[in-house]
């Protein structure tokens, strides 16, 4: 079966808009099948993700983990190939509302689909749909009417404008000085004096009280019998030197250029190092080629020196090299490599690896799939404070995967990677609590105190 989406669009329906109410989006498809236009009843599967696609934000039934496949369906008329539903809308069977903070807190939400036509089985279209601003600004504004709504900043791009409105902004406009207004004329003659009463506070606390060092050829003529004086600039001005805020930003250059200059004597002295062998100065050198410290960022040659040092069974760089294969930066991506590496790492204990490694179980990506393994990787890692490996494993519980099924370990986990600053784990805690009696909730609270305090107890070790 081969499956084909034409278009997709996102319009935020007004009359709903208010912040406290889950948002309702309207998702427009085209579909076709082997080559050929899709009519009748189809079935489909939604997922928010993060741009990595490991991390679910929302599914349609509740039941995606780190991106995986939900379990329930929502029935869709196609004709002709074209479809439309409401993305949240609970009257809909199999539709599961989606939380108000969803777009307010990811703004890297993606739409993962899958498509079944009841025959073939359900097949994930590629690649997760980035959504346009509309979303975003559905949760950023406030609707007082069906007709009127706040339009947040960076709602409307380019792309929106029709061709004779991009036309007229691209036009270059010459305004001469005989055209403009004679008292605008006049005010750009004027003189105009600025004192320290007049800058805004911030200014005056945040750049004018720094400490700077006062260098003899910027000293009125008066004191260069001085040789050199330290002062804040708050002396200054008190003494009557008139240091303005451009000896300031002079001085800040100056200061940028020497950290500047730091951080290439630091790169000069890792690749020294790297190139001698140093595992720990290559694992740094693939770092600031990664983030472009002290060096043009250069993914190539951050998978380079991370593979030289990856080699040598350092597990930190066994996981980054692992990040690199997994997000194809640097490289082709190649989810089998990046197994490999996490496979290492994780074995060593890394934390990261581990969890990373879950999910490539629970998806099935670069490995065969298995719940078994996932939740077992879920686990080694979520018992280090990982809250993403805890939110994971709270979720397995929940649904039985490669678990028992258990209400109390699902909430003992939730709430655990809840206060180890997942925020996703909040929404989760709320539906499996729903399923449980009050006994059970005291019960999983004591379980969830008892798994923090072995956490604890492992970091000591």
């Amino acid at each position: 079966m081969t499956i084909i989406v034409g278009f997709v669009t996102f319009l935020a329906l007004a009359v709903y808009i208010a912040y406290a109410v889950p948002p309702v989006l309207n998702y427009s498809g085209q579909v076709a099948v082997n080559g050929e236009a899709f009519n009748g009843n189809g079935l489909l599967k939604f997922a928010l993700v993060n741009a990595d696609g490991n991390v679910t934000y929302w599914s349609n039934d509740g039941t995606s983990i780190a991106g995986s496949e939900p379990q329930a369906s929502v029935a869709v008329s196609v004709n002709g190939g074209l479809y439309s539903i409401l993305l949240g809308n609970t009257a809909q069977q199999g539709m599961g509302a989606i939380a108000p903070f969803v777009f307010a807190q990811h703004t890297d939400a993606k739409l993962r689909v899958w498509f079944s036509d009841g025959l073939n089985g359900f097949q994930q279209l590629s690649p997760d749909r980035p959504f346009a601003s509309v979303p975003y600004a559905f949760s950023a504004g406030t609707a007082q009417t069906a007709g009127s709504a706040t339009i947040a900043d960076g709602s409307i791009n380019k792309s929106m404008l029709g061709s004779d409105v991009i036309a007229d902004l691209n036009k270059t406009v010459t305004i001469t000085r005989d055209m403009l207004p004679q008292d605008v004329r006049d005010d750009l003659n004027k003189t105009v004096t600025i004192t320290r009463s007049m800058l805004p506070a911030d200014v005056v606390r945040d750049n004018l009280n720094k400490a700077i060092t006062i260098t003899r050829n910027m000293l009125p003529a008066d004191l260069l019998s001085e040789d050199k004086r330290t002062a804040t600039s708050a002396d200054l001005f008190a003494d009557g030197l008139g240091i303005d805020v451009l000896d300031i930003l002079e001085v800040t250059a100056k200061l940028d250029q020497n950290r500047m200059y730091q951080e290439e004597i630091e790169f000069q002295e890792t690749k020294r190092l790297a190139e001698g062998g140093d595992k720990i100065a290559q694992f740094n050198l693939g770092v600031m080629y990664g983030n472009g410290k002290g060096v043009p960022q250069d993914y190539k040659l951050a998978v380079k020196w991370y593979t030289k040092a990856a080699e040598q069974g350092d597990a930190k760089t066994q996981f980054n090299l692992g990040l690199m294969y997994d997000n194809g930066k640097g490289v082709s991506q190649d989810y089998k490599l990046a197994v490999k590496w996490y496979t290492m790492s994780a074995e060593q204990g890394n934390a990261e690896a581990q969890s990373n490694l879950g999910i490539n179980y629970a998806k099935g990506e670069g490995v065969a799939q298995d719940d078994n393994l996932a939740a077992k990787w879920f686990r080694m890692s979520a018992e280090q404070g990982n809250n993403e490996a805890q939110y994971n494993l709270g979720f397995m519980y929940a649904f039985g995967e490669g678990v028992p099924q258990d209400d109390k370990e699902a909430y003992a986990w939730l709430s655990v990677a809840k206060a180890n600053g997942l925020e996703l784990a909040e929404k989760n805690l709320g539906i499996v609590t729903k399923k449980m009696t009050k006994e059970q909730i005291v019960q999983a609270k004591s379980i969830s105190i008892e798994i923090s305090k072995r956490i604890e107890a492992n970091k000591k070790d």
